[in-house]
């Protein structure tokens, strides 16, 4: 999931060639799935929760969350996706294979980890 941040937004408040006084935002935030084109869902967003077209917007990236599926001792038949990435661990128990993964991810990807344990299963 990426979160953006979109502002300078103007809006076309014309309605039957006459401008409607209403209020509108000018910046707000989204969560957009890595599957999506962001530029074209922030658009889609703006007007369908606001019920006018969008002339123009500017934004920016704030902050993006990746998921990583661990499979402590098991073998699969998965395919890596924007938003979720397999990764095989053969650790002495659990906690020391995600140990390895929070390493592997910092150390070599470079990128900031935050665990969130949905399922464990004992093999």
């Amino acid at each position: 999931m990426r979160n953006y941040y979109i502002f300078n937004i103007i809006w076309d408040k014309e309605v039957d060639g006459v401008e409607v006084d209403t209020f509108l935002p000018d910046n707000l935030s989204y969560d957009i799935p890595h599957s999506v084109d962001a530029e074209d869902e922030i658009c889609n967003r703006l007007s369908d929760e606001n019920g006018f077209c969008v002339r123009s917007f500017e934004y920016k990236l704030i902050s993006e969350i990746k998921g990583y599926t661990l499979h402590f001792k098991q073998t699969i038949d998965g395919v890596d996706t924007n938003e979720s990435r397999f990764w095989r661990s053969d650790a002495k128990g659990y906690e020391h294979a995600v140990e390895q993964l929070k390493d592997h991810i910092e150390r070599e990807l470079g990128e900031k980890v935050t665990f969130v344990e949905v399922i464990k299963i004992q093999v």
